[in-house]
């Protein structure tokens, strides 16, 4: 079975209202059993529901990379949990293994802010 690699997974969508350090966590894994690092690559979209990072409208914020090469035993069961923080002036999205290592990485990403003062 092929794998997409272009598949966007959303945190929040297009156009939401997001409260002063509103958070939403995901759990991902491995590809591989002996994979030693997580390359998240973190997009943004004008499209209210886009599908694919080949989508017109989405662009690449930023990339971070999780180490993963602790408690390689666990192969494919390492979960890494994404969390985004919303809500301030930037994104602040960190990423941490679950249950292997103890590390923890940390973004942040600008956020265009649309102004509704007058």
């Amino acid at each position: 079975m092929g794998r997409c690699f272009n598949k966007i997974d959303i945190f929040v969508h297009e156009g939401s209202e997001v409260e002063v350090d509103y958070c939403t966590k995901k759990i991902y894994y491995p590809l591989k059993a002996r994979q030693t690092t997580m390359k998240l690559s973190l997009y943004s979209s004008s499209q209210k529901n886009p599908r694919y990072t080949t989508d017109g409208g989405t662009v690449l914020e930023g990339t971070m990379v999780v180490d993963m090469s602790k408690n390689l035993e666990l192969g494919k069961d390492r979960k890494v949990e994404v969390s985004m923080f919303f809500g301030h002036t930037s994104i602040e999205v960190k990423a941490h293994g679950i249950n292997f290592g103890d590390h923890k990485e940390h973004c942040m990403l600008p956020v265009n802010m649309e102004s509704n003062w007058v």
